[in-house]
């Protein structure tokens, strides 16, 4: 799940999510406001139980039939209309209360039939439990995470909801088979929903794909441009691999040693996989089909012994930089569910494997959840090159002695060799999701500590933004690609000089300016 960016505002994220900073609670907001608007411990905690109870129920979905009887279509304008009245609220330094919430109390309770008095229990548990069910049974899927305000101390004040409404245009019910157990599965294909003849605001907070609800949630628009940024994108890869064979990284790596030899060993890992994909089975590249396969890994977890371990709220009080550190692991340890599930699944293995085998090019749109993707695969890369250790004559590893690279980096050098051997594949896929079951390391229980936090994750005080990490995210297409303009930055490239040269230009630019401040 940002900023709101496309992973945001996903149902757990209200139990437990990444955050960033989009405001801040003044001591004028507060004076403002009134103790009334600050929430107690105990609602902020029926808040992550009322959201994790509805993230672990699952909808009766129908496929929208046009135009919404008035009664609901009036519930989801006063949700728009309370979803933009946020951000002016919330530039007021204050957490909105019953005057904001009175016009969708009244639309929600006249369409239940409900004659009761107003409380904050009351109000978000219609929110967050029956609102969303009765308009998933009327074609509008609803999509839920919330703002996180911080005191000056960092103490976690209120937990606002926020949420997303999109159209249900098709649903498609089916189960999956894994290891002799059935699981129901629920694929709910959405797209931009209208009222009264406009658009309701998406805000780019739409994931291609993400799990919640025991739902797979797919957005077919953004899943076909996905899948056309691969195909553009594809001619100049083709070039770029012309003359990049795997002796050309080996080389490479065999020049360096210690940290360096591991960091190029996975760079050229990378590479082979990437060179694998654009020149040998792009064919096979199916953004939905890979998207499916990716979330039915996140299933798997939902109905595993160990999702109520991890993402079960728990009571309490803890500060905001606390909670993203938990939120962190979690989004890790359910993002490589994800990935196991993707090469478990998927019948493009090459594509499923870049969930383990990959190097980010650029902060994603959503930097928060790619901590959690990053260091699920950082994870799984070394329970991947552990298990092949194991078994090098099984998998088919040749160790080459004299090579000068070390036995771990020419295993994972070797990894993406699997991606032409499904059943090898499928058999280590097996041996990682045993490790999650069992929550063995490397990094697949509780995460070393230098791995949890991204540059994003720090928390400061003031008005947070959350998203959902872990089961409810996804999205096999959230893997970046290493592009050329990253491996010319790292240097890999001889024919990229100018790149080198500018950030060369603009480091003695730097230089030049703190000699300059020093003489002052």
């Amino acid at each position: 799940m940002s900023d709101i960016s496309r992973r945001s505002f996903l149902e757990a994220g209200l139990a437990a999510g990444a955050a960033l900073a989009v405001g801040k609670i003044t001591q004028e907001g507060r004076a403002e406001a009134g103790e009334n608007f600050y929430q107690s411990p105990e609602v902020q905690f029926l808040i992550q139980n009322l959201a994790f109870e509805l993230d672990n129920s699952t909808p009766q979905c129908r496929e929208s039939q046009g135009e919404l009887p008035k009664p609901v279509a009036k519930i989801v304008e006063e949700m728009v209309a309370l979803q933009n009245a946020h951000d002016s609220i919330i530039a007021r330094g204050r957490i909105p209360g019953p005057t904001d919430h009175a016009a969708l109390w009244e639309a929600g309770n006249k369409l239940l039939n409900r004659h009761v008095a107003y409380s904050e229990e009351k109000f978000f548990r219609l929110l967050l439990q029956d609102i969303p069910k009765i308009l998933a049974e009327h074609g509008v899927w609803v999509t839920i995470g919330a703002d996180k305000a911080t005191d000056e101390h960092d103490k976690v004040v209120a937990r606002i909801p926020k949420f997303e409404l999109r159209r249900i245009h098709k649903v498609k019910n089916d189960s999956l088979m894994f290891n002799g157990r059935e699981y129901p599965r629920q694929i709910v294909m959405v797209d931009q929903l209208v009222i009264n003849g406009a658009s309701v605001r998406r805000g780019g907070n739409i994931e291609e794909a993400h799990n919640a609800r025991n739902s797979i949630v797919l957005d077919e628009g953004l899943l076909r441009a996905v899948h056309d940024e691969r195909i553009q994108k594809r001619p100049q890869y083709l070039v770029y691999f012309a003359d990049k064979d795997d002796a050309f990284m080996w080389n490479h790596i065999a020049a360096k040693s210690g940290s360096e030899q591991n960091k190029w060993a996975t760079i050229g890992a990378s590479q082979r996989l990437m060179r694998i994909f654009y020149t040998q089975t792009f064919s096979n590249f199916n953004q939905e089909a890979n998207s499916i396969a990716h979330e039915s890994g996140h299933l798997l977890h939902r109905q595993s012994s160990s999702y109520q371990a991890d993402f079960m709220p728990q009571p309490g009080v803890r500060s905001a930089s606390q909670e993203a550190k938990l939120e962190n692991e979690q989004s890790a340890r359910a993002e490589s569910y994800g990935a196991v599930g993707h090469l478990l699944f998927a019948k493009d293995k090459v594509r499923a494997l870049m969930d383990v085998v990959y190097i980010s090019d650029e902060a994603h749109r959503n930097n928060l959840t790619d901590a959690g993707h990053q260091v699920a695969a950082e994870n799984l890369r070394a329970a991947a090159v552990e298990e092949i250790l194991a078994k090098p004559e099984y998998y088919g590893l040749q160790f080459r002695n004299d090579s000068g690279i070390s036995e771990k980096n020419q295993a994972l050098f070797f990894l993406p060799s699997l991606a032409l051997d499904p059943p090898k594949l499928e058999h280590l896929a097996r041996k990682l999701y045993e490790r999650l079951e069992a929550k063995q390391k490397p990094g697949l229980g509780v995460l070393p500590e230098h791995n949890v936090t991204s540059s994003q994750s720090a928390t400061k005080p003031g008005l947070h933004r959350e998203s959902a990490p872990g089961p409810c995210t996804g999205g096999a297409g959230e893997v970046t690609i290493i592009t050329t303009a990253v491996i010319a930055a790292l240097g890999l490239l001889h024919r990229f000089g100018r790149r080198k040269q500018e950030v060369e230009k603009a480091e003695q630019k730097r230089d030049v300016h703190k000699k300059r401040k020093r003489k002052r």
